[in-house]
C-alpha cells in the first residue's frame, strides 16, 4: 500500500485494516457509546464510555480541539448527533465509526498528511507524493526517499516521521532523483548500460543473489539502483529473466522476437556484435552463463569506448 492512503471507492463506510490501523496509530483518545462495540484494533487507546448521546456529543467537544479521536456509537441518534458535529469541524477531524459503518475520509484525508510529511536533522520538510517502487518514494519537490535502511550505503540524510518524530528512512543523494530517474520510453542504447550496471553490482557480490525486477530503479545515466535481491534456483536463468525484462520491458516468452522488435527498430547505436549475441540467446535458445554475460558485456562496453558514447561510468 501506498504511504498515502487509498480509499474503498465502492463503499466509502468499510475501510481496509490498514486505513483502521493508520486512524489507531494517530488517535489520543477513544470516546464509545455504551453499548457499542469498538474495533478491536483500538482496544489499547484511552476511553471514554458515555452512557447517553448528549454526554457523547459533549465530550467530543471538549475534547476535539486538542486530541485525534476515534468516536464509536450505537444508537442512530447518537450517529447523527456526532455526524452533524463532524461537519462543522474544520480541522483535527475525528473519525466515527457508527453501528460498524465509518465516517472517515475527513480523518483519513489530515492522517495521510501527516503520516506522508518526514522531516531531517535540519527540519527540513519533505512530503511523500507517490511510491517509485518497493521500498523508495518520490517527495513532492522530486527527491527520491528510501524506506528504512533501504539503500543506507549511498548515504544521504536522515529522515524522521514529522509528527512522532520516528526513523523513517534517507533522503538519497542529489543525483538520485525524479529528473534523473529513466522513465518508461527508456532508450535501447540506456537499457543496455543498464544491465551492464546490474551485472557489475552482481559480480561485487558473494552471495549469488540477482536483482528483483520490481525493485529495480534504472535513471537516466544507466546506472541501476536495487532494493532487493534473491537468491535464484537457477543464477544464470534468473540473469536471463532480468536482463530481458530491462532490455525489453517484457518477460521473455516462447515468441521472444515480438517482444524484442520494437525496441531492436531504435537501437541505432547499439553494435552489430550485440545484437547477434540477443538473437542467439534470446531467439535461438542458446544457454548463456553468467561468466558469457560478463564477456559480452565487457566487449559491448569498449565498443561503445570506441564510439564515445559512454555514459558516465553508468557500467562501473
Amino acid at each position: 500500500m501506498d504511504e498515502t492512503t487509498r480509499f474503498n471507492a465502492q463503499d466509502p463506510t468499510v475501510l481496509s485494516p490498514e486505513e483502521i490501523a493508520l486512524l489507531v496509530k494517530y488517535a489520543e483518545a477513544l470516546i464509545i457509546e455504551e453499548g457499542a462495540q469498538a474495533p478491536e484494533a483500538a482496544a489499547d487507546l484511552p476511553t471514554l464510555t458515555c452512557a447517553a448521546p448528549p454526554e457523547l456529543v459533549e465530550n467530543i467537544y471538549r475534547l476535539q480541539p486538542e486530541k485525534r479521536l476515534i468516536v464509536v456509537t450505537k444508537t442512530q441518534m447518537a450517529a447523527d448527533l456526532a455526524q452533524v458535529l463532524s461537519r462543522s469541524i474544520n480541522a483535527n477531524h475525528f473519525a466515527l465509526c457508527a453501528d460498524g459503518k465509518w465516517d472517515a475520509k475527513p480523518a483519513l484525508d489530515e492522517i495521510s498528511r501527516l503520516d506522508s510529511t518526514l522531516t531531517d536533522d535540519d527540519d527540513t520538510l519533505l512530503v511523500i507524493q507517490s511510491e517509485v517502487i518497493p521500498g523508495i518514494y518520490a517527495s513532492e519537490d522530486g527527491r527520491l526517499l528510501a524506506k528504512g535502511d533501504c539503500l543506507s550505503e549511498l548515504g544521504g540524510k536522515r529522515l524522521f516521521g514529522k509528527h512522532f518524530h520516528d526513523a523513517w528512512g534517507s533522503l538519497l543523494p542529489e543525483q538520485y532523483n525524479q529528473t534523473t530517474l529513466a522513465d518508461d520510453t527508456l532508450d535501447f542504447t540506456t537499457r543496455t548500460f543498464a544491465i551492464a550496471n546490474l551485472l557489475v553490482q552482481m559480480k561485487k557480490r558473494s552471495d549469488g543473489k540477482v536483482p528483483v525486477p520490481e525493485n529495480t530503479m534504472v535513471f537516466a545515466s544507466g546506472k541501476c539502483l536495487v532494493t532487493e535481491w534473491e537468491t535464484p534456483a537457477d543464477r544464470d536463468e534468473a540473469v536471463r529473466r532480468v536482463f530481458f525484462l530491462l532490455l525489453f520491458g517484457a518477460e521473455e516468452r516462447s515468441d521472444a522476437l515480438a517482444s524484442m522488435l520494437p525496441m531492436l527498430a531504435d537501437a541505432e547505436d547499439v553494435p552489430d556484435a550485440f545484437l547477434s549475441d540477443l538473437e542467439r540467446i534470446y531467439v535461438n535458445g542458446a544457454g548463456c552463463s553468467f561468466r558469457k554475460w560478463n564477456n559480452i558485456l565487457e566487449r559491448l562496453m569498449l565498443d561503445y569506448e570506441e564510439m564515445g558514447i559512454l555514459k558516465g561510468g553508468a557500467a562501473e
